[in-house]
């Protein structure tokens, strides 16, 4: 993978679908009941989208990047939020808070 800006800027790398489905199916496997599901840094989605497959709680995905997140929102999870902030300036308490 060649580095464009944004990998540079961001650490960009997302998570392909079938691995976020594969560690999904593991946590079920594993008999893992989240009461809510917070991505902090969830790009494009791939993981909300997998746990939305699997478990029915409320989730939040949290991103820096405004594109990824419209990405992240295609994907048409109803019971997931999402939120347009920088990890290292969001304020985690009041997000937390929206969950479970």
């Amino acid at each position: 993978m060649t580095k464009t800006a944004a990998i540079a800027a961001y650490g960009d790398f997302q998570t392909p679908d079938a691995l976020a489905a594969q560690v999904c199916g593991l946590l079920k496997a594993l008999d893992f009941k989240p009461g809510g599901i917070l991505e902090p840094t969830c790009g494009v989605g791939a993981f909300i989208g997998a746990a939305a497959d699997t478990f029915d709680v409320p989730m939040l995905g949290v991103d820096v990047n405004a594109a990824h997140l419209h990405r992240a929102q295609e994907r048409g999870v109803a019971r997931a939020a999402w939120v347009q902030a920088d990890f290292f300036a969001a304020d985690w308490g009041a997000l937390c808070a929206r969950l479970p």
